[in-house]
């Protein structure tokens, strides 16, 4: 990807997280984990997956292993920010909230804005995206 991109251009990657795939999965398919606690813990560990639990053959990332890998890829990391807002598991509460409660809504729209780029919160979202710039090799010029 970064070895197609113009220089200084910006490359977005978007993953699941795999703090949050750890606890949501659980809840999602209760016995799955309780029948492959391995898988499980091969995910929280290496952030690989098998494919058998939902998801293709996969890898999960924490934040600082994503950021670190386009690093070395010689991507300039601009932005990281999680972006499914404040409350990820609540689609329906949220679409109800802005049909019936505009200014709420916007009020928690503004909020989401606010804290979106927030470190705390990034680790622990559902998807996460890193907005990256290709470097400019030394001595070329800018155009």
């Amino acid at each position: 990807m970064v070895r197609v991109t113009k220089r200084e251009a910006p490359v977005l990657v978007s993953v699941i997280g795999r703090l949050r795939l750890l606890g949501s999965s659980m809840l999602a398919k209760p016995k799955e984990g309780e029948s492959d606690p391995k898988l499980c813990r091969r995910i929280e560990r290496t952030g690989d997956s098998d494919g058998h639990l939902g998801f293709a053959h996969c890898h999960f990332f924490l934040v600082e292993e994503l950021e670190e890998d386009l690093r070395r890829a010689g991507l300039t990391i601009v932005r990281t920010a999680r972006l499914e807002g404040l409350l990820p598991p609540y689609p329906q509460q949220v679409d109800e909230l802005a049909k019936r409660y505009a200014s709420a809504f916007r009020s928690w729209e503004e909020r989401h804005m606010r804290t979106c780029e927030n470190a705390a919160f990034i680790p622990f979202s559902q998807r996460v995206m890193v907005v990256g710039r290709k470097a400019c090799p030394r001595g070329s010029r800018r155009h």
